[in-house]
């Protein structure tokens, strides 16, 4: 089949509305954005909880940024995935959102190549 025949665009116009319909099913499903939040608040609390035993017990304040952040280590990775992954989704989004474009385009082209033919 042609890529430019109009039951095949129609098709493509199709299945990009459908991916972006689960893509956005995506972001309530997984509540990406409620994973990021919750992600970057349990890293905030707990670098800053530490921070202050920290100098509750005297240790040097140019330390304990260094020493913190090291234990807090495995919630800055979930903080950042979580970031990431927010990201890759908005991203995604963007590249169905031209894909429905640049075939909404076709269309219409076509559309107006089909009335100067007939």
């Amino acid at each position: 089949m042609n890529r430019l025949e109009p039951l095949y665009v129609a098709e493509q116009i199709m299945k990009a509305i459908e991916a972006l319909g689960k893509e956005g099913q995506r972001l309530e499903n997984d509540k990406l954005i409620e994973a990021k939040a919750n992600a970057m608040g349990e890293y905030d609390k707990a670098l800053g909880v530490a921070v202050a035993a920290l100098k509750l017990e005297g240790e040097s304040i140019s330390i304990i940024d260094k020493v913190e952040k090291g234990r807090c280590a495995d919630l800055l990775i979930k903080k950042i995935v979580a970031e990431e992954v927010l990201k890759s989704h908005y991203s995604k989004l963007e590249r169905l959102e031209a894909m429905l474009n640049g075939l909404q385009s076709a269309n219409r082209y076509l559309s107006v190549i089909d009335t100067r033919t007939d």
